[in-house]
This record gives C-alpha cells, structure tokens and sequence, in this order.
C-alpha cells in the first residue's frame, strides 16, 4: 500500500475476497477497507481471479477503501491522558 510491489500465489479459482484475506495477512490492513483494481475495473468479492482474467504477473492496484478507513478512524477509541 505504500508503492511497493507484492507477488501472490493465487489460482484462478481464488476469489476476490480471498485474495483481500490474504494482503490482510501480510498488510495488516483489514479486507474491508481494500479495493482491487484491475484494468480500471473495481473487482468484486464474490467473483474469481479467473472471472477477470487475470493472468501470473499481472498488476492488481490495492487502494484503500476511503469511506470504510474513515468509518474505521471514528471508531477507534481515543487514548486518554
């Protein structure tokens, strides 16, 4: 999420949501603050790698999900002094 590149082991088979599963794993960011991108389309969660095509090696954008991180900010409970 911060401009690097990540490499995934996914099969065609490996849903969207799966795949947001596991950049939370290696991310710490929570799957339902997580867009994929791929080829300017928003993927969604219940479709497959395969559903779009995508092949070893190509690039899926990871962008934040603003409504869902600024919900997520209000939430946390604030640190008393």
């Amino acid at each position: 999420l911060n401009g690097e590149k990540r490499a995934f082991n996914l099969e065609p088979t490996t849903t969207i949501q799966e795949t947001k599963m596991k950049i939370e794993e290696q991310q710490g960011v929570e799957a339902t603050m997580i867009r994929l991108i791929f080829n300017g389309k928003n993927l969604a969660d219940e479709n497959t790698i395969g559903d779009y095509n995508i092949a070893p090696g190509a690039m899926v954008h990871i962008v934040l999900n603003m409504k869902e991180a600024s919900e997520f900010k209000r939430k946390k409970p604030k640190s008393s002094r």
